[in-house]
């Protein structure tokens, strides 16, 4: 079978909205609580804006860690796969299309975020720079629970455990610390977070090939796995 598996993706929009899209609307209007009534005096005058924007990063990653935490993990922990792939379904591509109503859920949810910081400020927001920066961040961290959960039943954990440890790390080299061979090897593997700010200007030349690049093997990486993989291994530990 080629292609993905249209005919399920209502059932997978559905059990979206009903399961980890209850939590991804309590943590939106959160956001556009938070943008609203955020105050921030900074060193160079008002930096409420600066805050705001920080506030929109963050929901974004807490929406894709909970839009592809299990993804793939929760099924073959539950034994869902022997039933879900009966039918000659593409594991791959069954997956891949969740991925990817799983990062439509997320741009649409950020959208209201966006939309309140801009209405504050009297400022564009949802114009295709932004949507294409934060679709750029669902690729690399969605990109990275989604290889984690074809290993692990803890892949969002691990992936915020990346995320600390890369953003500890850059911290450090950036006072001038961790310099040595093996934390440039290191910092240098791990996918490049520091490039999707939405803080820092928008991403052009070998920066974006790289950033992109990383998420694309992320996500090919992902779905070698399930490719390759035999699924009868069972429950992901």
């Amino acid at each position: 079978m080629t292609g993905l598996p249209v005919r399920y993706a209502g059932w997978m929009t559905r059990d979206l909205v009903a399961g980890p899209g209850i939590l991804m609307a309590v943590l939106i209007a959160l956001a556009v609580l938070a943008v609203r009534n955020v105050q921030v005096m900074g060193p160079a005058g008002d930096a409420d804006l600066p805050a705001c924007m920080i506030v929109l990063e963050w929901t974004l990653v807490a929406l894709t860690l909970v839009a592809t935490g299990g993804l793939v993990s929760e099924d073959f922990a539950l034994g869902h796969q022997r039933t879900l792939f009966a039918k000659p379904v593409s594991p791959p591509l069954y997956y891949l299309q969740r991925w990817l109503i799983g990062g439509a859920a997320v741009l649409v949810g950020a959208a209201p975020v966006a939309y309140a910081i801009g209405s504050r400020f009297d400022i564009p927001m949802l114009g295709t720079p932004l949507v294409a920066r934060m679709g750029l961040l669902y690729l690399v961290l969605g990109g990275l629970v989604f290889l984690l959960s074809t290993l692990s039943r803890r892949d969002w954990l691990l992936a915020v455990v990346v995320l600390a440890g890369q953003a500890g790390l850059g911290l450090a080299r950036s006072l001038g610390g961790a310099q040595g061979p093996v934390a440039t090897a290191v910092y240098a593997v791990l996918p490049p977070f520091q490039l999707l700010r939405l803080q820092r200007p928008a991403l052009g030349g070998l920066e974006l090939v790289y950033a992109t690049g990383y998420g694309a093997a992320l996500l090919v990486g992902a779905l070698a796995l399930l490719r390759w993989r035999p699924l009868a291994r069972g429950a992901r530990q």
